[in-house]
């Protein structure tokens, strides 16, 4: 979704030998090239693997900056009562799209470590590419 949305391609091999012959294989290379996806390592991207909300926090983040996009708040500005469970890579993305009203938790709580569903992070890709004026 994200790779159609911002228009990215390639053409390069990717080192992701689990997406080799896969029909997103170009996604997830073009993605790579940008660096708003990494791999688990250099050559396994797990693609099946379930993402956390804060694991998908940081990857938005990282479109949005690949776009331009300019934090505007500290990443101690979290107001999760859960904020404390957030890990350090992801405290300044969480504040910035729980600010951006992007990401907004459910009755106060983010539950950073719990997994995103399919609908959660297409709602959140939605409202990132409106901050961005991609759509």
């Amino acid at each position: 979704m994200m790779a159609r949305a911002l228009k990215l391609h390639s053409n390069k091999e990717t080192a992701f030998t689990d997406v080799k012959g896969k029909w997103y294989q170009k996604e997830v290379q073009a993605l790579a090239e940008v660096g708003i996806v990494k791999g688990v390592n250099a050559t396994t991207f797990n693609p099946n693997a379930n993402i956390t909300r804060q694991q998908a926090a940081a990857m938005i983040m990282r479109m949005l900056e690949y776009k331009g996009y300019k934090a505007t708040v500290a990443a101690n500005a979290l107001s999760f009562k859960d904020a404390n469970e957030v890990f350090d890579y992801a405290k300044q993305a969480v504040s910035e799209l729980q600010a951006q009203d992007i990401m907004t938790g459910s009755k106060g709580y983010l539950y950073p470590q719990s997994n995103l569903t399919r609908a959660q992070m297409a709602k959140i890709l939605k409202r990132s590419l409106q901050l961005v004026n991609l759509i």
